[in-house]
């Protein structure tokens, strides 16, 4: 277990340095558009140091396949979750952004929560689930898909306050990507890399990570259109972490550790974490609709200066 803990940590360093290196390359190139696909993935394909940050990204999603097949989920995606305070700290001295008190007080009680996490840890492996089939994780999809495609219905047809439910449904999906990585990373741990990957390929497990991972991405995008980002991020952040704790302790067989005093530390880790994690998320997000605002009310003020 304590493999898979390494495993989740090099995950989100990964994940949260890639993402200071993306936007380090975004910087200094053309203005990208979403709908200009082709112009959008020429841009970004032709920056060495964009290609860099994204195939650093892929090597933690790799490593979170890895973990999830070694850690309990609690204790994996509680990790990887905490990486925000890796990211607001590299954004303070490597990207120069001003963190506020209330921002280190959070970073603080992130980590003191993801530290309660640890000390619930077994040294053996038995509260690793591994009691799973692709059977299970399909059940599971079903009422997710609803669920989200409730939401996302609900978000649609609302002109005002439907960045909650923009927030809820590519949380959902999201949750529902990271049952689909623990499904693969047990198969990767109990059969190899090389011996995982023809089985993987037969199994709908992929295939369900694919699906909604970009099902989530599609989503949460049009949601931060529409929608407050302040409200978005923390509400997809907090759904797609605790969902599928939920979901995968009854999919994955996942027991709660013993002592009692384990399990009390992992509760109140992993609500710490989520309660964090959401703090930070909309400080942060709030914070950029305060500046992209700021800005643009200043271009329309010198626009309108004789």
């Amino acid at each position: 277990m304590i493999v898979g803990v390494g495993l989740a940590v090099l995950s989100a360093l990964a994940f949260n340095v890639a993402f200071v290196v993306q936007k380090q390359a975004l910087s200094g190139m053309p203005a990208v558009h979403a709908v200009r696909t082709v112009h959008l993935a020429r841009t970004l394909m032709s920056s060495p140091r964009w290609m860099g940050g994204f195939l650093l990204s892929l090597t933690g999603t790799g490593l979170q396949v890895l973990a999830l097949g070694r850690a309990p989920l609690a204790v994996v995606l509680s990790i990887v979750a905490s990486g925000i305070v890796v990211l607001l700290v590299l954004s303070h001295y490597v990207l120069h952004e001003h963190l506020g008190r209330l921002e280190w007080v959070g970073i603080a009680g992130v980590g003191g929560s993801l530290l309660l996490v640890c000390l619930s840890l077994e040294s053996s492996t038995t509260g690793v689930g591994t009691n799973s089939s692709w059977l299970r994780v399909a059940g599971a999809a079903l009422p997710t898909v609803v669920l989200a495609g409730a939401a996302l219905a609900v978000a649609t047809r609302r002109t005002r306050r439907s960045a909650p439910f923009f927030g809820l449904s590519a949380g959902l999906a999201y949750g529902m990507a990271n049952l689909a990585t623990k499904s693969v990373g047990l198969l990767v741990e109990d059969r190899g890399l090389t011996g995982a990957i023809p089985r993987a390929l037969r199994e709908p497990d992929v295939y369900l990570l694919g699906l909604f991972a970009a099902g989530g991405l599609i989503v949460f995008q049009t949601g931060l259109q529409r929608g407050r980002a302040a409200v978005v991020v923390p509400i997809s952040n907090v759904i797609a972490t605790a969902y599928p704790v939920a979901v995968g302790m009854v999919v994955f067989g996942e027991p709660l550790p013993a002592p009692a005093w384990r399990t009390l530390a992992r509760f109140a880790g992993f609500a710490g974490v989520l309660v964090g994690t959401a703090v930070l998320s909309a400080g942060r997000a709030a914070l950029a609709a305060y500046r992209d605002a700021r800005a643009e009310t200043g271009l329309e003020a010198a626009a309108s200066t004789p």
